[in-house]
């Protein structure tokens, strides 16, 4: 269940970004995803600009289906939408959260660009602070920022300071003292970043540390998939009792998966390739990520012991040796054989496929899964 859960989230941001949009036509100076690609043919390079991201991020228009296909899909097959609305228990740090109802709060914002909303959305979902309920957007995962600096935390005679665990640029800065991020204390700046962008735990100090993590399977401070609000960042230093000096980092891109690099050559094909492709290979997470396969029985065999057992469940679809769906009453079975699946389509036919058996799960009257 909790597999179904992360996969069908994702499932989701999918189906969201199947849309058909009107990418403007643009000068290649003027279009970040064109200055992407040059920099990449020309120079082999795999680190890019902040504003070539930002551009290319935000070339794509909002179109208000979206929201539709998600509180339909959230309304239908998200099994936690109750629980999701209790108050924390005792010793964690998190809000109720009215999925539906929020997601219908969207309609009255003004939106301009795809990248806008569906950012939004992601922090919708991380305020469930669920580790295995996600939601995300192939369009914007391909680049991660970072500033060649990362932290790490100690406490002193009873005092939690942050301290600079690495800096690629400048050395003498490692395990100098950063006293505040753009003026405002570093211990405070980090701290909110945990409770507000990091949704792997419900635990704050658990956060916390996720948030000073120098890999990036999670949103972390100094490694985040998200543009920064800002093209730059300052962190006032103080190294061995000296006095405090500040050190200006510009955000800086970098391709997650330099593969993907091929893939688009302007705006347009960025988004009919990465955002909405029709088949090819896209890239889940981050490539660092990766996951084990479970051994099960195999399918023929699970679906045999289903039948025999219980002549009230129907088999609703099978897709290769990957998912199985069922009905019993009102109840939808989704069943997993693997978290690899090797059949022979194509990856994002395949992703079709699952999207078509929980829209059948749900024609057929469907409430929980």
């Amino acid at each position: 269940m909790d597999f179904y859960v992360v996969f069908f989230l994702f499932l989701f941001a999918f189906a969201v970004n199947v849309q058909s949009y009107l990418i403007p036509r643009e000068e290649p100076n003027s279009d970040g995803c064109a200055r992407i690609y040059n920099e990449f043919i020309t120079k082999k390079k795999t680190n890019f600009s902040y504003a070539d991201v930002n551009d290319c991020y935000k070339s794509f228009p909002f179109d208000k289906d979206a929201i539709d296909t998600l509180s339909g899909l959230v309304g239908g097959f998200y099994v936690f939408l109750d629980k999701a609305k209790e108050p924390p228990q005792p010793g964690f740090d998190f809000r109720p959260v009215d999925l539906k109802a929020e997601l219908e709060n969207f309609r009255t914002k003004s939106y301009s660009t795809l990248y806008d909303f569906t950012t939004d959305v992601k922090h919708l979902f991380y305020d469930l602070k669920d580790s295995h309920t996600l939601f995300g957007s192939y369009c914007f995962t391909t680049f991660f920022f970072h500033t060649n600096m990362t932290f790490y935390s100690v406490v002193n005679n009873g005092e939690q300071k942050i301290k600079v665990f690495d800096d690629t640029i400048d050395q003498s800065n490692i395990d100098c003292e950063v006293t505040h991020i753009d003026g405002q204390q570093a211990f405070k700046v980090i701290y909110e970043f945990a409770n507000n962008s990091v949704y792997a735990s419900r635990d704050l100090g658990v956060r916390f540390n996720i948030a000073l993590d120098r890999a990036y399977k999670f949103p972390s401070f100094a490694v985040r998939s998200e543009i920064p609000e800002r093209s730059d960042i300052t962190y006032t230093l103080k190294c061995d009792n000296k006095n405090a000096f500040d050190v200006k980092r510009n955000w800086n891109a970098f391709a997650q998966n330099s593969i993907i690099l091929n893939e688009f050559n302007n705006s347009k094909s960025y988004f009919d390739n990465i955002c909405n492709p029709t088949n090819g290979i896209i890239q889940i997470g981050p490539s660092s990520t990766a996951f084990q396969e479970i051994k099960a029985a195999p399918p023929d065999d699970f679906n045999k012991i289903v039948e025999q057992q219980d002549k009230s469940i129907t088999t609703i679809k099978i897709i290769d040796s990957f998912v199985s769906f069922f009905k019993t009453q009102d109840f939808g079975i989704v069943k997993f054989f693997t978290e690899s699946p090797t059949g022979p389509e194509e990856p994002i036919n395949m992703l079709t496929d699952i999207i078509q058996g929980f829209k059948e799960l749900e024609n057929m009257g469907v409430k929980k899964v």
